[in-house]
């Protein structure tokens, strides 16, 4: 969540709920990666159809923007990326930090690491090609899996140079031609590009494409070859801390008071505006230093507020007391790596907690001066409470609602 100057102030009072636990993942400093910017089919018979072709480009296309692809080469000791008879190359899926794919070719965007693309009991990158090489710019690392917007890519032999820009310390590669193939299985879980129907393996039977790969040894084909391109640059990675802890996610907040709450047509788009940045930018809390795993009875915690991103990306089941969420690393002060809203000194006597003053920032929304007094009650669900604010009195800068639109009419 950014965080913006204070001006003029504007008082208003909050309610919101949350459930527990939604995991959330904390973040490390970030070290340089690379973000792939194009990939295209080129060859195999995935690629020998200009219509199937066209097809899964746009798939791969529309993935790479909302399903970053980001690659490390780890274990390097030339950073010109020149020469090194020893890399590792490890693939992962991710989250844009600032959610604008627009500027992914600039060298410098920041993504979050998804943690998935771990091993949870080793933590180490499911995708990775140990003993690699660089010679003269020129990458050799594999044979393995890289899973590319969630698309993954069996087999695969990665060869790509790498160029420096004109921009100091970013880098651009562009892969060879690379032979991988895709399964019939996962095929069949995607739908046919438009105008036509049904899954892709459906319009490859229709185009009379069929598996010619057999790639588990068993006498029958049942994958599809492929020839990729890809092409990307320099970026900046935050990994992510195993294992996860347990925290809240707002499911909802609303305006009842305050000068802001006073008129009906102001305090329903207000309302309208929180409901929908917490669909779109998760308001997340921590209980740290808890001794009572039932929220009942302590007398010094600390809460903790983030932003971050929805692991399954599906906003629906943020009610369900499981979901999993990974913090912004941006919430954590870039010196210390302590979050940036903290209440030390917090207290729960009887499941009623009570932190602050300070400043949170909900779905970057700023609450200024704000003392948090909630009471956490047990669900239906093991482990799983509710947790419910009291009427909370905070404001909102005029300098922050002049960047936020009007609603709608």
């Amino acid at each position: 969540m950014s965080l913006r100057t204070l001006g003029a102030l504007a008082a208003l009072s909050v309610t919101f709920s949350l459930l527990l636990p939604a995991t959330l993942i904390a973040q490390t400093t970030s070290r340089p990666g690379f973000v792939a910017t194009s990939e295209v089919v080129t060859g195999g018979i995935l690629g020998s159809n200009p219509t199937i072709a066209a097809g899964l480009n746009d798939l791969l296309a529309a993935r790479l923007l909302t399903s970053p692809f980001l690659l490390e080469v780890a274990d390097l000791d030339d950073p010109t990326y020149q020469n090194d008879d020893n890399i590792t190359l490890n693939a992962f899926g991710g989250f844009d930090v600032d959610g604008d794919s627009s500027n992914n070719g600039s060298g410098t965007n920041l993504f979050v690491i998804d943690p998935t693309s771990f091993d949870s009991s080793t933590g180490e990158p499911i995708s990775s090609f140990p003993d690699g090489t660089l010679v003269d710019g020129h990458l050799v690392a594999g044979p393995g899996t890289i899973v590319v917007g969630g698309i993954p890519l069996n087999g695969l032999t990665v060869e790509a140079d790498f160029t420096p820009t004109g921009l100091t310390g970013i880098y651009e590669f562009q892969s060879t031609p690379t032979l991988a193939f895709l399964t019939q299985a996962f095929l069949a879980t995607q739908p046919a590009p438009a105008p036509f129907a049904g899954t892709l393996v459906d319009l490859l039977n229709t185009f009379n494409i069929f598996p010619d790969t057999d790639a588990d040894n068993d006498g029958v084909n049942e994958s599809y070859s492929a020839v990729f391109e890809f092409g990307g640059i320099s970026c900046q990675l935050n990994y992510s801390f195993h294992p996860g802890v347990s925290g809240l996610v707002a499911t909802s907040q609303v305006v009842t008071g305050g000068i802001l709450g006073s008129n009906p047509t102001i305090q329903a788009g207000l309302n309208d505006l929180l409901a929908s940045n917490l669909v779109n930018f998760p308001f997340l809390l921590e209980v740290a230093d808890l001794d009572d795993p039932t929220y009942t009875n302590d007398d010094n915690i600390t809460l903790n507020a983030f932003g971050g991103f929805d692991m399954d990306e599906d906003a629906t089941n943020n009610g369900d007391g499981y979901n999993e969420f990974v913090i912004d690393p941006l919430d954590y002060d870039q010196s210390t790596g302590v979050p940036i809203s903290s209440f030390p000194d917090g207290t729960l006597v009887d499941g009623h907690l009570i932190a602050g003053p300070g400043t949170i920032y909900v779905s970057g929304i700023p609450l200024n001066d704000l003392t948090v007094e909630a009471d956490f009650t047990p669900t239906g669900l093991t482990g799983v409470y509710e947790f419910q604010s009291t009427p909370t009195s905070a404001f909102l800068t005029q300098a922050f609602l002049a960047t936020q639109p009007a609603p709608a009419p």
